[in-house]
């Protein structure tokens, strides 16, 4: 679903937190996903919670490809949700670490319908325009 994104990539997550081991490759493969989006100049714009920003979780998310300046923090998310050139979204409760998506049993839907997928890029840009803030200053 993340590498079928032509034009737009909205994720909003609890938090993206990067493996330190060659253990969680399989969920490294998604961050690698995201950053080639943004590297290949698509409009990626990730909300997560102020949970990324203790104990150098946002460094880490750095340091494995996602640029800050694509990145909000806003207080208080737990949503976990995607949306995919306005035609595609994932909901449901899909932590990005490696526990969450490899071992655990967090689970998404992903729904494949248009009207779908603009009632949540709404509130997602919603929430970008007027609730989350900038992670870098």
């Amino acid at each position: 679903m993340l590498n079928s994104a032509e034009k737009k990539l909205y994720i909003q997550l609890q938090y993206i937190h990067p493996a330190n081991d060659g253990q969680d490759a399989d969920f490294a493969a998604l961050i690698d996903a995201v950053s080639a989006k943004i590297n290949a100049g698509k409009d990626v714009r990730i909300i997560l919670s102020q949970y990324q920003t203790s104990n150098g979780w946002l460094e880490r998310l750095q340091a494995a490809g996602i640029a800050l300046e694509n990145v909000k923090i806003q207080n208080g998310v737990h949503n976990e949700g995607f949306v995919v050139d306005s035609k595609v979204v994932a909901i449901g409760s899909q932590n990005w670490s490696g526990d969450g998506v490899l071992r655990n049993r967090d689970a998404s839907v992903i729904i494949e319908n248009e009207r779908a997928a603009k009632y949540y890029e709404q509130i997602f840009l919603h929430d970008w325009d007027n609730v989350a803030r900038q992670s870098v200053r």
